[in-house]
């Protein structure tokens, strides 16, 4: 089976750099978040959790803003999973490349964790439709599930729009990604698709590679953008891929609570918590934007191996 991908029209190409290069800029010289209704969410939450610690008489921000705090818990573990993923890989292969990792476990690890990655995507969004949950006009409106959820807001936009609101719905129907990401993760979890992990180097400098197989035969799933490609046999370039989803993932959480804070009244505390192994992620992102400022044609010189 082969995908039949394109390249993401000019629009669309404008909008997600936009939105991926703000990520990558809006950080301080350790690399660290300086703003980001996500982690200033977080944050709110840490100080609604602890503030009846401190003052007996505090009544939080109300029953639907303390439910959306506590949903923002589960939230920043599921995304605090998936930048550990990422630097996980990066640290396996930094091992391998100085000989303290053999290239046949690191072709086990990173294929595990590149699965890992897809799945923590997937759960990462049912969090965010069970936050979602709070902000609706009436308790247990909102279905759990985001995928029906999208399925909801795309077929019942009306009603949807009076549940949550018109640009939360709108924020919901425009992910794309979520799709792409789903797509790939369901075909290996439940239609035996497996993974084959591969590598580009060029000089010291080693690219990830990987695609999905069955019976050990290519056969490629991925109907996301093409920008990913290295251009044969269905090899996705992983750090690009990787940090195109997280990126768009990341700015809808910046969305999504920046609405819900707005609808609830919330207001916003400074950052609480921040994953110290955001920095390689940002890394990733970056080398999104670039294969999406160059549609997707460049790629290291040696091939896969």
């Amino acid at each position: 089976m082969e995908c039949h991908r394109t390249s993401l029209n000019s629009s669309d190409r404008s909008r997600i750099l936009q939105e991926l290069r703000k990520l990558v800029s809006d950080n301080n010289s350790d690399k660290l978040p300086t703003s980001g209704e996500f982690f200033y969410y977080f944050g709110l939450a840490t100080v609604n959790s602890s503030m009846h610690h401190q003052k007996p008489d505090w009544k939080g921000y109300g029953q639907k803003g303390n439910e959306f705090c506590k949903k923002m818990y589960t939230l920043a573990h599921d995304f605090d999973n998936i930048i550990t993923i990422l630097h996980k890989i990066y640290f396996l292969t930094f091992q391998w490349q100085n000989n303290l990792l053999t290239e046949e476990h690191w072709r086990a690890y990173v294929k595990t964790d590149i699965q890992s990655f897809h799945t923590e995507l997937r759960s990462v969004c049912d969090s965010i439709a069970k936050a979602l949950q709070t902000s609706a006009t009436k308790s247990g409106q909102v279905i759990s599930s985001f995928e029906d959820l999208k399925t909801f807001c795309t077929k019942h936009r009306e009603k949807a729009n009076i549940q949550i609101g018109n640009q939360l719905v709108e924020l919901i129907v425009d992910t794309d990604w979520f799709a792409e990401s789903r797509h790939f993760r369901d075909n290996i979890i439940h239609k035996e698709r497996d993974l084959e992990v591969a590598y580009e180097q060029d000089g010291d400098l080693v690219g990830i590679l990987f695609r999905t197989v069955f019976s050990n035969t290519p056969d490629n799933i991925y109907n996301g953008p093409k920008e990913f490609d290295i251009g044969n046999a269905g090899w996705l370039r992983l750090e690009p891929y990787a940090g195109y989803y997280v990126g768009r993932l990341w700015h809808f959480l910046n969305e999504m609570c920046r609405l819900t804070g707005e609808r609830l009244e919330l207001k916003k505390s400074g950052f609480s918590w921040v994953n110290p192994r955001l920095p390689r992620t940002l890394e990733f992102i970056s080398q999104a934007i670039e294969s999406l400022e160059q549609g997707g044609a460049t790629h290291m010189n040696n091939g896969s191996q």
